[in-house]
């Protein structure tokens, strides 16, 4: 998109001239993070209203149309393609005088100076400008360094777990800061499990922003299995996801006496063994909600889900408590907003899923939660906490370049590396870009230290020298201070105190926490007032009209419907059919050659390129795609997403991609009634649209 958007700038100047025109300033913030491509956008559109360069290099900037706000100190998005190069070669291209903002209002004065010091030592590309502290920011800020002595990276890491969750426990019980306050950065969430462990093993709450495994969490599988055994009972594997699960609590002894009974299906409640009456009422819930997931939308039938089934509570008492309630509530957000019955949405979650298998977990962004906030340095720019713990010092450097090409923006030379073969310019490319990435690691451990308001805590293992941990402790060295021998010391620079502690390796400490003797009494006047606005919730929904799906046809055909959420299940992800839909509604019509697919879909595309309804696609004077619709007709709310909308003429077709092998078209008619009407409403026609029904196997198109 960037190098279409940069193409049609450079290559069409009467699309420049109406854009300079209409931007007649332009403010970038966070301009470090820019990458080469947005930095020559920014030039195009900043030029001279006269000129029109297609050479980027001698464009003149218009005075006082670009306003560049940015800390090239804070420029560590090199991963994204962010370039400190092309920061520094539009802020030189720009008229005018610069300004420096250089007052800290976040950290106390002690911590501005211990930032000073190293970062004067660090940051050399470009020049480290120092920060001043705000007279509004008293004195009292304190920084500790924890340092593990002896031992090797996997146990340093795990040591200082174990010395991090103490630090952190002791505060909160001292009154010094709460949990809240504190915020663990780490370089990369991979080992945040070494310190998710240690503060559990205390009974610290905690919250991960951007872990990888949301899919993988436990309570949100145990919900997908609830919701795939209500959407399929005869789904097998749903449902005995559901009975292992805490939901059923069935043993593996019952799993087989439920098996060989032939009763791992809620509508064979009958042949559940008479010793598994729990197992009973489960399917009989499981059935109830089945027969209502055709008829309600899915955001009520997961309201009553939760009603019916303790998931909330379940998760909250689990070892991962709030956090796992939060995974609870973000997988009922994503899939009420995914689809308007409980298939559809499970089907585009699985969608989604094989294009994001890995996710971040919800967020617990609640400003009023007392749990330690552990993210990535990176995740924590332009966020600020009273007290941060930047732990794992000693890791090494990240990976060298990696990719067959490196493109070097300013001298447009290519690198090429096939296998362990490099060109000449590949070398020195990758050289550059080793240069780079020592240098924005620096800008890293800056970014780092800068989050702190009040406490900084900093802890690692042996430092060499190409860690942040070497970083610091050779920065100290040059400010005069070198560390000693002693387990506790003390050292002094201009303006600040580093309290250093030398560690051996720490135990993990296995006690549980405390559980409270009884549970407090239940506020039952609360809990009688949340009944009756449930209930009176429930009567507003009741009274809505129906949200239904146009092309689910007249009635659910529940066989077909549990034949193909099987083979879902065990196909990939992304099925044939959402493959070829996603292909069509992405893919250049014009150059159908470039579509580079395999296998059957291929296969299926190829029928569909050489068909006389695709050539007229591409030569239709309007073309829309995956156009989405909302209509209420006869008292009920129809939604859908129409395929492909197209206008030859004054005459406008509806049509639907069909990746089926059979083709029964008067299933469809339905469908063809709703959407066509859908568009005549959307585009004020006198009559409906026309229908089609295309069959891509065979490049069949059926009048509807």
């Amino acid at each position: 998109l960037l190098v279409r958007a940069r193409g049609v700038l450079r290559d069409h100047p009467d699309v420049r001239d109406r854009l300079k025109q209409r931007f007649r300033l332009i403010v970038v913030d966070e301009f470090q993070d820019t990458d080469p491509l947005q930095g020559e956008i920014l030039l195009y559109l900043g030029e001279r209203r006269e000129a029109c360069e297609t050479d980027w290099r001698r464009i003149e900037v218009e005075p006082g149309k670009l306003v560049i706000v940015g800390d090239p100190k804070q420029s560590i998005y090199l991963f994204r393609g962010a370039d400190l190069e092309a920061y520094q070669e539009v802020v030189g291209r720009l008229p005018g005088e610069g300004e420096r903002l250089t007052v800290n209002y976040r950290a106390r004065p002690e911590l501005v100076a211990f930032v000073n010091a190293v970062g004067r030592r660090t940051i050399q590309a470009p020049a480290y400008v120092p920060l001043d502290p705000s007279p509004d920011r008293g004195p009292g800020g304190t920084i500790e360094l924890m340092l593990f002595r002896g031992l090797g990276a996997g146990e340093a890491r795990e040591s200082e777990a174990e010395a991090i969750a103490e630090w952190v426990a002791a505060g909160v019980a001292g009154g010094r800061f709460a949990a809240g306050d504190v915020a663990l950065l780490l370089r990369a969430l991979g080992e945040a499990h070494h310190y998710t462990d240690a503060f559990r093993r205390r009974g610290i709450d905690f919250a991960i922003e951007g872990e990888k495994h949301f899919y993988a969490a436990q309570e949100v599988l145990d919900l997908l299995n609830l919701l795939g055994a209500i959407a399929d009972p005869t789904n097998e594997l749903a449902v005995v996801g559901v009975l292992r699960s805490p939901l059923g609590a069935v043993r593996d002894r019952d799993l087989l006496h439920l098996r060989d009974a032939d009763a791992l299906c809620p509508f064979d409640a009958e042949r559940v063994p008479r010793g598994l009456p729990d197992v009973r009422r489960l399917y009989q819930a499981i059935a109830d909600l089945h027969e209502r997931a055709w008829r309600v939308p899915v955001g009520d039938l997961l309201a009553e889900v939760l009603e019916r089934f303790p998931l909330a509570e379940i998760a909250r008492a689990t070892f991962r408590g709030e956090q796992a309630v939060a995974n609870v509530e973000k997988l009922v957000e994503a899939l009420t907003a995914e689809g308007t019955t409980l298939a559809a949405a499970l089907a585009e979650y699985r969608r989604r899923f094989g294009e994001h298998e890995e996710e971040g977990e919800a967020p617990l962004a609640d400003e009023q939660l007392d749990a330690v906030r552990i993210l990535s340095i990176h995740k924590a720019k332009g966020l600020e906490f009273p007290v941060v713990v930047v732990p794992d010092l000693h890791r090494g450097p990240g990976d060298a370049a990696e990719g067959p090409i490196l493109r070097e923006w300013l001298t447009g030379v290519v690198g090429f590396r096939c296998g362990r073969l490099r060109n000449r310019d590949r070398v020195a490319a990758e050289e550059r870009y080793r240069r780079i990435r020592k240098e924005e690691t620096r800008r890293l451990l800056y970014v780092a230290l800068t989050r702190a308001k009040d406490r900084l805590l900093l802890t690692g293992g042996k430092s060499a020298s190409e860690t942040l941990l070497g970083m610091i402790v050779s920065a100290l060295r040059e400010e005069g201070l070198v560390l000693g021998e002693e387990a506790a010391q003390t050292l002094r620079g201009d303006g600040f105190e580093v309290s250093v502690r030398l560690c051996d390796q720490i135990e993990p400490a296995w006690e549980p926490p405390p559980v409270p003797a009884a549970a407090p009494a239940p506020d039952y006047e609360a809990e009688r007032a949340a009944w009756v606005e449930r209930e009176a919730a429930a009567r507003r929904l009741r009274a809505m009209p129906l949200l239904r799906r146009p092309s689910s046809g007249t009635e659910p055909d529940l066989e077909r419907t549990y034949r193909l959420e099987r083979e879902d299940a065990e196909a990939d992800p992304l099925s044939i059919g959402s493959r070829c839909h996603d292909l069509l509604a992405e893919m250049d019509l014009a150059h159908p050659e470039r579509v580079v697919v395999a296998g059957e879909v291929a296969t299926i595309l190829r029928s569909f390129f050489a068909s006389e309804v695709f050539r007229e696609i591409q030569t239709a004077d309007e073309v829309h795609r995956e156009v989405p619709f909302v209509i209420t007709l006869d008292g009920e709310v129809w939604s859908g997403q129409i395929d492909v909308l197209y206008r030859r003429g004054e005459r406008w077709t509806v049509a639907d991609y069909k990746s089926d092998r059979d083709e029964r078209p008067e299933r469809h008619r339905l469908q063809a009634d709703v959407y066509t009407r859908a568009a005549q409403r959307a585009l004020h026609l006198a009559a409906p649209a026309e229908f089609r029904l295309i069959y891509l196997r065979t490049g069949r198109a059926i009048r509807l």
